[in-house]
Protein backbone atom coordinates (compact mmCIF):
# COMPACT_ATOMS: atom_id res chain seq x y z
CA UNK A 1 0.00 0.00 0.00
CA UNK A 2 2.63 2.70 0.50
CA UNK A 3 4.60 1.60 -2.66
CA UNK A 4 1.65 3.13 -3.95
CA UNK A 5 1.52 6.61 -2.17
CA UNK A 6 3.55 9.28 -2.21
CA UNK A 7 4.08 12.81 -1.02
CA UNK A 8 1.73 13.27 1.59
CA UNK A 9 -0.14 10.50 0.87
CA UNK A 10 2.29 7.93 2.45
CA UNK A 11 3.51 10.22 5.31
CA UNK A 12 -0.12 10.48 6.70
CA UNK A 13 -0.36 6.59 6.51
CA UNK A 14 3.01 6.56 8.17
CA UNK A 15 2.16 9.41 10.81
CA UNK A 16 -1.36 6.85 11.47
CA UNK A 17 0.84 4.04 12.36
CA UNK A 18 3.04 5.74 14.62
CA UNK A 19 -0.18 7.94 16.33
CA UNK A 20 -1.52 4.18 16.60
CA UNK A 21 1.80 3.02 18.37
CA UNK A 22 2.96 5.23 20.47
CA UNK A 23 3.88 3.50 23.06
CA UNK A 24 5.57 0.20 22.62
CA UNK A 25 7.15 -2.17 24.77
CA UNK A 26 10.93 -3.21 24.76
CA UNK A 27 11.06 -5.52 22.23
CA UNK A 28 11.77 -8.81 23.86
CA UNK A 29 12.38 -12.45 23.07
CA UNK A 30 10.51 -14.38 25.74
CA UNK A 31 10.39 -11.72 28.24
CA UNK A 32 14.04 -11.23 27.57
CA UNK A 33 15.35 -7.89 26.25
CA UNK A 34 17.19 -8.57 23.19
CA UNK A 35 20.37 -6.95 24.61
CA UNK A 36 21.28 -6.66 27.91
CA UNK A 37 22.22 -2.73 28.66
CA UNK A 38 23.54 -4.03 32.15
CA UNK A 39 21.01 -1.69 34.13
CA UNK A 40 19.24 -4.33 35.76
CA UNK A 41 18.99 -3.42 39.17
CA UNK A 42 20.58 -0.01 38.86
CA UNK A 43 18.86 2.11 40.33
CA UNK A 44 17.55 5.35 37.59
CA UNK A 45 15.51 9.10 38.44
CA UNK A 46 13.40 10.02 35.45
CA UNK A 47 11.69 13.40 35.70
CA UNK A 48 8.43 14.15 33.80
CA UNK A 49 7.66 10.67 34.10
CA UNK A 50 3.53 10.87 33.87
CA UNK A 51 3.27 10.67 29.59
CA UNK A 52 5.31 10.97 26.28
CA UNK A 53 9.18 10.42 25.93
CA UNK A 54 9.30 10.58 30.03
CA UNK A 55 6.47 8.04 30.48
CA UNK A 56 8.58 5.56 27.35
CA UNK A 57 11.98 6.01 29.63
CA UNK A 58 10.43 4.72 32.49
CA UNK A 59 8.61 1.93 30.76
CA UNK A 60 12.07 1.16 29.08
CA UNK A 61 14.07 0.91 32.08
CA UNK A 62 11.54 -1.39 34.00
CA UNK A 63 11.83 -3.80 31.07
CA UNK A 64 15.72 -4.07 30.97
CA UNK A 65 15.67 -4.91 34.52
CA UNK A 66 16.37 -1.07 36.58
CA UNK A 67 14.68 0.47 39.54
CA UNK A 68 12.91 3.36 38.62
CA UNK A 69 11.72 6.48 40.73
CA UNK A 70 10.00 9.15 38.60
CA UNK A 71 8.34 12.50 39.25
CA UNK A 72 5.67 14.75 37.58
CA UNK A 73 3.45 17.79 39.02
CA UNK A 74 0.24 15.87 38.06
CA UNK A 75 -0.48 12.88 40.66
CA UNK A 76 -3.23 11.45 38.99
CA UNK A 77 -1.90 10.96 35.42
CA UNK A 78 1.68 9.65 36.78
CA UNK A 79 -0.71 6.98 38.86
CA UNK A 80 -2.58 5.78 36.12
CA UNK A 81 0.68 5.22 34.05
CA UNK A 82 2.07 2.74 36.21
CA UNK A 83 -0.78 0.56 37.82
CA UNK A 84 0.42 -2.72 39.66
CA UNK A 85 4.14 -2.34 39.55
CA UNK A 86 5.32 -3.10 42.81
CA UNK A 87 7.10 -0.58 44.97
CA UNK A 88 10.76 -2.16 44.64
CA UNK A 89 10.67 -1.43 41.18
CA UNK A 90 9.16 2.16 40.59
CA UNK A 91 8.85 5.02 43.11
CA UNK A 92 5.95 7.93 42.21
CA UNK A 93 6.91 11.37 43.34
CA UNK A 94 5.09 14.60 42.55
CA UNK A 95 6.63 17.86 42.63
CA UNK A 96 7.25 20.59 40.47
CA UNK A 97 11.16 20.63 38.44
CA UNK A 98 11.46 24.12 38.89
CA UNK A 99 10.74 23.73 43.05
CA UNK A 100 14.48 23.57 43.89
CA UNK A 101 13.96 22.18 47.14
CA UNK A 102 10.74 19.55 46.26
CA UNK A 103 13.13 18.48 43.85
CA UNK A 104 15.93 17.63 46.10
CA UNK A 105 13.82 15.97 48.79
CA UNK A 106 12.30 13.68 45.99
CA UNK A 107 15.70 12.38 45.10
CA UNK A 108 16.35 12.32 49.07
CA UNK A 109 13.21 10.10 49.54
CA UNK A 110 14.19 8.28 46.37
CA UNK A 111 18.04 7.00 47.64
CA UNK A 112 16.13 5.94 51.24
CA UNK A 113 13.75 3.81 49.67
CA UNK A 114 16.31 2.23 47.18
CA UNK A 115 19.81 2.84 49.08
CA UNK A 116 21.04 4.34 45.97
CA UNK A 117 20.91 6.29 42.59
CA UNK A 118 22.93 5.51 39.46
CA UNK A 119 21.65 7.42 37.10
CA UNK A 120 19.20 10.53 36.44
CA UNK A 121 17.46 11.40 33.25
CA UNK A 122 16.42 15.34 33.11
CA UNK A 123 13.23 15.01 30.77
CA UNK A 124 10.80 18.13 31.15
CA UNK A 125 10.19 20.96 29.74
CA UNK A 126 6.78 22.93 27.65
CA UNK A 127 7.04 24.77 24.46
CA UNK A 128 5.74 27.58 23.32
CA UNK A 129 5.41 28.89 19.80
CA UNK A 130 6.22 32.24 19.18
CA UNK A 131 8.88 34.68 17.01
CA UNK A 132 11.78 36.03 18.44
CA UNK A 133 9.99 39.83 18.22
CA UNK A 134 6.76 38.46 19.07
CA UNK A 135 7.24 36.35 22.09
CA UNK A 136 7.60 38.59 25.71
CA UNK A 137 10.36 38.75 27.86
CA UNK A 138 8.44 36.77 30.37
CA UNK A 139 7.83 33.92 28.21
CA UNK A 140 11.88 33.97 27.44
CA UNK A 141 12.56 33.17 31.26
CA UNK A 142 9.54 30.70 31.58
CA UNK A 143 11.30 28.66 29.02
CA UNK A 144 14.73 29.19 30.56
CA UNK A 145 13.25 28.28 34.19
CA UNK A 146 11.58 24.79 32.79
CA UNK A 147 14.43 23.95 30.56
CA UNK A 148 17.68 25.13 32.25
CA UNK A 149 16.94 25.26 35.67
CA UNK A 150 14.90 22.72 36.07
CA UNK A 151 18.02 20.96 35.36
CA UNK A 152 19.91 22.08 37.40
CA UNK A 153 18.13 21.18 39.79
CA UNK A 154 17.99 17.73 39.36
CA UNK A 155 21.64 17.42 38.66
CA UNK A 156 22.65 19.41 41.90
CA UNK A 157 20.45 17.27 44.04
CA UNK A 158 21.57 14.40 42.46
CA UNK A 159 25.35 14.95 42.02
CA UNK A 160 26.75 13.57 45.84
CA UNK A 161 24.46 10.55 45.36
CA UNK A 162 25.66 9.66 41.80
CA UNK A 163 29.72 9.97 43.24
CA UNK A 164 28.69 6.37 44.84
CA UNK A 165 28.06 3.94 42.25
CA UNK A 166 30.37 2.50 40.19
CA UNK A 167 28.83 3.61 36.83
CA UNK A 168 27.32 6.88 37.30
CA UNK A 169 25.35 8.91 34.30
CA UNK A 170 23.03 12.07 33.94
CA UNK A 171 21.27 12.20 30.59
CA UNK A 172 19.74 15.30 29.37
CA UNK A 173 16.26 14.96 26.91
CA UNK A 174 16.84 18.34 24.81
CA UNK A 175 15.54 19.35 20.96
CA UNK A 176 17.15 19.80 17.76
CA UNK A 177 16.53 23.03 18.05
CA UNK A 178 19.38 23.87 20.22
CA UNK A 179 21.84 23.59 16.94
CA UNK A 180 18.41 24.50 14.65
CA UNK A 181 16.87 26.87 15.99
CA UNK A 182 13.08 27.09 14.63
CA UNK A 183 11.66 30.82 13.85
CA UNK A 184 8.27 29.84 15.32
CA UNK A 185 9.79 28.60 18.47
CA UNK A 186 12.65 31.78 19.38
CA UNK A 187 12.23 31.25 23.13
CA UNK A 188 12.50 26.90 23.19
CA UNK A 189 15.15 27.84 20.53
CA UNK A 190 17.20 29.80 22.92
CA UNK A 191 16.23 27.68 26.16
CA UNK A 192 17.05 24.80 24.78
CA UNK A 193 20.66 26.32 23.27
CA UNK A 194 21.69 26.99 26.68
CA UNK A 195 20.64 23.46 28.00
CA UNK A 196 23.37 22.26 25.23
CA UNK A 197 25.97 24.52 26.57
CA UNK A 198 25.33 23.13 29.96
CA UNK A 199 25.20 19.47 29.02
CA UNK A 200 28.86 20.30 27.55
CA UNK A 201 30.26 22.11 30.76
CA UNK A 202 28.88 19.86 33.40
CA UNK A 203 30.41 16.88 31.10
CA UNK A 204 33.92 18.36 31.72
CA UNK A 205 33.08 19.27 35.38
CA UNK A 206 31.67 15.90 36.52
CA UNK A 207 34.76 14.21 34.24
CA UNK A 208 36.98 13.75 37.41
CA UNK A 209 33.97 12.72 39.23
CA UNK A 210 33.79 9.73 36.94
CA UNK A 211 29.88 10.78 35.83
CA UNK A 212 28.73 11.09 32.62
CA UNK A 213 26.55 13.52 30.93
CA UNK A 214 24.89 13.41 27.58
CA UNK A 215 22.43 14.82 25.82
CA UNK A 216 19.82 13.43 23.56
CA UNK A 217 18.40 15.93 21.66
CA UNK A 218 14.33 15.24 20.09
CA UNK A 219 12.89 16.08 16.94
CA UNK A 220 9.30 16.05 16.09
CA UNK A 221 7.94 13.56 18.32
CA UNK A 222 4.15 12.36 18.77
CA UNK A 223 3.03 13.25 22.43
CA UNK A 224 0.52 14.87 23.95
CA UNK A 225 2.24 18.22 23.06
CA UNK A 226 2.21 18.10 20.13
CA UNK A 227 -1.87 17.50 20.22
CA UNK A 228 -2.23 20.34 22.04
CA UNK A 229 -0.28 22.01 19.16
CA UNK A 230 -3.10 20.78 16.70
CA UNK A 231 -5.49 22.06 18.93
CA UNK A 232 -5.25 25.60 18.56
CA UNK A 233 -3.31 25.48 15.24
CA UNK A 234 -7.24 26.30 14.02
CA UNK A 235 -6.59 24.33 10.97
CA UNK A 236 -9.66 22.15 9.76
CA UNK A 237 -7.84 19.04 9.29
CA UNK A 238 -7.40 15.64 11.66
CA UNK A 239 -4.69 15.01 13.88
CA UNK A 240 -2.74 12.53 11.14
CA UNK A 241 -3.30 15.42 8.58
CA UNK A 242 -1.61 17.92 10.33
CA UNK A 243 1.70 15.83 11.26
CA UNK A 244 1.83 14.78 7.61
CA UNK A 245 2.00 18.50 7.02
CA UNK A 246 4.19 19.26 10.04
CA UNK A 247 6.36 17.03 8.51
CA UNK A 248 6.44 18.41 4.65
CA UNK A 249 7.05 21.79 6.10
CA UNK A 250 10.02 21.05 8.28
CA UNK A 251 11.10 18.47 5.53
CA UNK A 252 11.88 15.92 7.82
CA UNK A 253 14.12 13.43 5.82
CA UNK A 254 12.97 10.21 7.31
CA UNK A 255 9.34 11.14 5.90
CA UNK A 256 7.62 10.72 9.41
CA UNK A 257 7.58 12.07 13.26
CA UNK A 258 8.69 10.00 15.73
CA UNK A 259 7.12 8.15 18.80
CA UNK A 260 8.02 8.23 22.60
CA UNK A 261 9.04 4.91 22.02
CA UNK A 262 12.17 5.76 19.40
CA UNK A 263 13.51 7.85 21.67
CA UNK A 264 13.69 5.72 24.75
CA UNK A 265 16.48 2.97 23.69
CA UNK A 266 18.80 5.60 22.93
CA UNK A 267 18.65 7.17 26.88
CA UNK A 268 18.72 3.78 28.03
CA UNK A 269 21.88 3.19 25.91
CA UNK A 270 23.63 5.90 27.00
CA UNK A 271 23.15 5.37 30.44
CA UNK A 272 24.28 2.20 30.29
CA UNK A 273 27.57 0.93 31.48
CA UNK A 274 28.37 -0.28 27.96
CA UNK A 275 28.49 3.53 27.28
CA UNK A 276 31.07 3.92 29.75
CA UNK A 277 33.30 5.93 27.42
CA UNK A 278 31.14 8.59 26.16
CA UNK A 279 30.30 11.79 27.88
CA UNK A 280 29.81 15.16 26.68
CA UNK A 281 27.91 13.37 23.33
CA UNK A 282 24.61 15.27 22.09
CA UNK A 283 22.34 12.65 19.99
CA UNK A 284 19.50 13.53 17.77
CA UNK A 285 17.03 11.15 17.68
CA UNK A 286 14.96 13.67 15.41
CA UNK A 287 14.41 11.05 11.38
CA UNK A 288 17.20 13.15 10.05
CA UNK A 289 15.68 16.69 11.42
CA UNK A 290 18.85 18.87 11.34
CA UNK A 291 21.54 16.39 10.77
CA UNK A 292 25.11 18.10 11.00
CA UNK A 293 28.43 16.96 9.48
Amino acid sequence: MLKQSNGYGKRLLLVRFIVDATYSPAPTIRGRCLVDLNLTGRVIYVTGGSRGVGRAVVERLLAEGAVVATCARDSKVLTNAFVGIPSDRLQLGFCDVENREAVRADIDHAVQHFGRLDAVVANAGAGTMGGVLDTPPNEFNAQFSIKLHSVMNVIDAARLHLIGSDAPAIVVVNGVTAHVPDPDMAAVSTARAAVASLVHLLALRFASDGIRVNAVNLGAIVTDRQRQRHAVSGENEDFEQWCAREVDRRSIPLGRMGRPADVAPMVALLLSPLSGYITGASVDVSGGLGVRP
